[in-house]
């Protein structure tokens, strides 16, 4: 059967069921054994992108998803299906009746996203992506600064290190940082895909400081200060390409700070704010460097034209921020959350403990988004869902 929908109902059905049933795939696998959840959030995915579908059409697709092995993986086995998985996500992206599945998709999440006790599909989807492109990459980084100091003593002691045990290492921890930097950059790219279909679940307050907090943090390692310390001698050996990782990082920024049919004003200020609200990370300077990284790479001009706007609406937020900002030190301690420090900005007190505490970081801990997490960090005695009539 083609992959292309035709006008047949029948073949838009199945391949509508399709784009569910393999970001569900995917997401069990990722997920520990016993996360019931997400054979419940597949069956509710497939049902919004097939609204029409049948109670016996519908038990069918639920019986197929209850087949999923859900397994904790190791790193050397996420490239075995992860391959395949962004290799779907590049074939589909742009294709008009594949991203109307996916708006299908965010349009159920947002819905649910306030209310559900367990996250979303496509919410479940995004955070694990997020949360791979951060280990992968960081590791990968961490790793190429390993490799540039055995380098040096390797061309210091005649292109070989001085025992044939360190020697191997060395093998072995090129090798590794190869996977890491490969499947990481792989990650950002179908982030990327992904963001662009579905910025307003990625604008929101459950994921947007995170995406924001992730891209700061890439660019601050890739145009900050410390990025000689990733200058090694062959770029090429371990698949490190900075220069396309910029470009796909920054294509992120302008897709979710720049006011678009995809992207609604308050959701695009949200996320400048969040990349602003930073402060480990973002500097005006990062902005300017990546800038300069696009024009010497000759990125697309409507990229350079993009970020250059993104840029300056970002560095307009952060001046107006530092006028109205109070300061942390100035606000009263019952004004903080008690978990971030941050201000909080829709305080809820729980119902058991009367804790305060920010709604957001509640969402991240109901949703189990986020592995900052732990099932006792909220100091619960009864379980919590996300309704007005619990919190």
């Amino acid at each position: 059967m083609s992959l292309d929908p035709d006008s047949s109902p029948h073949k838009k059905e199945i391949l509508g069921e399709a784009v569910a049933a393999l970001v569900s795939a995917f997401v069990s696998i990722e997920l520990a054994p016993g996360a019931e959840g997400t054979v419940t959030a597949a069956s509710e995915a497939i049902a919004a992108v097939n609204p029409q579908e049948d109670r016996e059409e519908g038990a069918s697709a639920r019986n197929q998803n209850d087949g999923v092995q859900t397994a904790a993986v190791g790193f050397e086995e996420k490239f075995k299906y992860r391959r395949p998985m962004y290799a779907c996500l590049k074939f589909w992206h742009e294709k008009p009746f594949y991203m109307g599945q996916f708006k299908a998709l965010e349009d159920f999440a947002l819905s649910k996203v306030d209310s559900a006790t367990e996250a979303p599909l496509l919410l479940q989807f995004l955070s694990l992506l997020i949360n791979d492109a951060i280990f992968l990459l960081d590791e990968g980084i961490a790793l190429l600064a390993q490799m540039k100091q055995k380098e040096a003593e390797r061309a210091d002691n005649g292109g070989r290190l001085e025992s044939q045990q360190a020697e191997a290492l060395y093998q072995h921890t090129a090798l590794l940082t190869r996977h890491h930097v490969n499947l990481g950059s792989d990650t950002i790219c179908a982030l990327g895909r992904l963001v662009s279909v579905a910025s307003k679940l990625t604008t929101h307050p459950v994921l947007c400081d995170r995406i924001a907090c992730m891209l700061n943090y890439f660019l601050q390692r890739l145009v900050g200060p410390k990025r000689r310390d990733l200058t090694v001698r062959d770029k090429s050996a371990y698949d490190f390409r900075p220069d396309f990782l910029v470009q796909e990082i920054c294509q992120m920024y302008t897709v979710l700070g720049l006011q678009s049919e995809q992207c609604a004003s308050e959701s695009a200020e949200a996320f400048r704010l969040a990349v602003v609200n930073d402060a480990r990370s973002y500097s005006s300077d990062l902005l300017h460097e990546a800038s300069k990284v696009l024009e010497r790479v000759r990125a697309t001009p409507e990229l350079v034209a993009s970020f250059d706007r993104v840029s300056q609406a970002i560095v307009d937020d952060e001046k107006r921020v530092a006028e109205e900002e109070i300061p942390v030190d100035d606000v009263p301690e019952d004004f903080l959350d008690p978990l971030m420090g941050s201000l909080m900005e829709d305080p809820v007190e729980l119902p058991s403990s009367k804790t305060i505490i920010d709604r957001k970081t509640i969402h991240r801990h109901l949703l189990k988004l986020d592995p900052l997490f732990t099932g006792q960090c909220l100091f619960l005695a009864t379980p919590l869902i996300l309704s007005t009539g619990n919190l």
